[in-house]
């Protein structure tokens, strides 16, 4: 939706081609911007209305639906339909939110099997804080992109952050996985 926004704000203009800065040059503190996207809609402000609708789609659909039979395939095509209208880079984790969500209400046998009640325990404590870790950072790169900041020491902040804001999704896909196990285990427990 933020890529949508600032699309929209760049107005009815032509893109030179394809692959767009979803953030206009009077927001961004370099001018190799790293928020990049592709479109095959011909201006910025209709790709910046579609990508805001499809992005709230995604959403309520996350929220609402992903768990269904066809929820992660639906996932998978609106993350596709997403790329293609400028909603920047979303399609590697809408492939992985996709193939994570497939796994929800299922067995996990293997899992279950070769991760001790100790580790599930940690797990379950520790995905919603890494998924919080995770928002705070993306939230604060795209912050510090925005109002161009241009101190020496926030630059190499922004360095350090962008290294690691992908360290927390591997912690939240296992700690959902354990999340669910445990989940199930109480259910059985509460029917026995």
């Amino acid at each position: 939706m933020i890529a949508g926004f600032f699309e929209v704000r760049q107005g009815n203009v032509v893109p030179d081609g394809r692959w767009i800065s979803y953030i206009g040059p009077e927001y961004i503190m370099w001018q190799d911007s790293t928020y990049d996207a592709f479109t095959i809609i011909p201006t910025l402000y209709v790709t910046g209305i579609l990508t805001i609708i499809t992005s709230i789609l995604m959403l309520v659909w996350s929220v609402g639906f992903i768990q269904g039979k066809r929820g992660p395939t639906v996932m998978f095509l609106l993350s596709v339909i997403l790329f293609l209208v400028g909603g920047a880079k979303v399609l590697d984790i809408g492939t992985l939110a996709s193939i994570v969500a497939s796994r929800i209400d299922r067995p996990l046998t293997w899992l279950r099997s070769h991760m001790s009640l100790n580790l599930r325990f940690m797990l379950t404590r520790v995905w919603p804080w890494s998924l919080a870790i995770y928002m705070l950072i993306s939230l604060s790169l795209l912050g510090l992109t925005i109002l161009g900041v241009n101190d020496a020491g926030l630059l190499s902040l922004i360095t350090i952050l962008a290294a690691v804001m992908f360290i927390p999704i591997p912690l939240m896909i296992v700690g959902g996985f354990a999340y669910d196990i445990q989940r199930q285990d109480n259910f059985i427990e509460n029917t026995e």
